[in-house]
């Protein structure tokens, strides 16, 4: 992935809290990547732990932005896409993508979690999200979205083989080659993620902290691209990033401030900082 040519990164960006884009600058900037910034939607606040935070809506924005980057001749290495927030969005990426020729796409799938939709999404936009994976170079969506990806339906602690079930499911719907990780499983007492190697599931994680931590996905989608993006072979990353959350939450977790403000990056800024100057995880 590694270019002269900026990343772009297609997420929220809400006013307060650290989550989305606001998590995805620092750490990208802290493995020197390059970024060019689409925000899908502008929020007062991100979309749990407040009440309805006040959108704007900038489709109309992302239209005119597109034409004029294509008049200017402006070119992406790839692109991390996150949370878009509507239906009308997902076409004018899918059109952007085609147009650009964008193929280093990591694609989050941001739409739920705990068993169900985020708030303010229409039932069908799980549907018009699968649509993404067909561009997709990786996918990163956690139990919930897998299973609204691929409409399989799997149990609250899920087996191997239906692990197995939502990878699969999940790469047949992207290009050849493409590769799938879900986030946020529980294995015993730990919390990591799958993925499959040579049609086996492997596992890596952490301890299980307890609580929710918003934004934590944000964090492992960031910390995957930087870590591919300095050449670090598929399996290394995944676990670079699965460890690299673990010390966000880490440092979250004893933070004062309330979950809902978001992930506590300091911690792990200094330690890509030290990776950079090193190359040792």
């Amino acid at each position: 992935m590694q270019s002269n040519d900026p990343i772009l990164v297609a997420e929220d960006l809400s006013a307060v809290g650290t989550i989305s884009m606001k998590v995805a600058i620092p750490i990208l900037s802290a493995f020197g990547i390059r970024i060019s910034l689409l925000p899908t939607t502008l929020l007062s606040t991100q979309t749990e732990g407040f009440q309805q935070p006040i959108k704007e809506d900038l489709s109309p924005w992302i239209a005119q932005t597109f034409i004029h980057w294509q008049q200017e001749n402006i070119h992406f290495s790839g692109g991390l896409i996150g949370y878009l927030g509507n239906t009308q969005l997902v076409g004018q990426l899918i059109d952007f993508i085609n147009s650009s020729a964008l193929s280093a796409v990591i694609f989050d799938p941001v739409m739920g979690d705990m068993g169900n939709l985020y708030p303010g999404l229409p039932a069908d936009y799980p549907l018009t999200m699968a649509t993404l994976l067909s561009k997709s170079w990786i996918t990163i969506p956690n139990i919930t979205e897998a299973q609204l990806l691929t409409n399989i339906s799997v149990g609250q602690q899920p087996t191997k083989r239906e692990k197995w079930q939502l990878l699969t499911a999940l790469e047949h719907k992207m290009p050849a080659g493409g590769r799938a990780i879900i986030t946020g499983v529980s294995v015993k007492n730990q919390i990591g993620c799958v993925w499959l190697e040579h049609d086996t599931v492997k596992f890596y994680g952490h301890p299980n902290l307890p609580g929710h931590f918003y934004g934590s996905g944000d964090v492992f989608a960031a910390l995957l691209l930087g870590f591919l993006n300095q050449k670090e072979p598929f399996a290394r990353a995944v676990q670079c990033a699965t460890t690299g959350t673990y010390i966000a939450l880490q440092t979250t977790n004893h933070s004062p401030l309330e979950r809902r403000f978001g992930i506590d990056l300091s911690q792990l800024i200094v330690k890509i900082s030290t990776y950079m100057q090193t190359k040792s995880w």
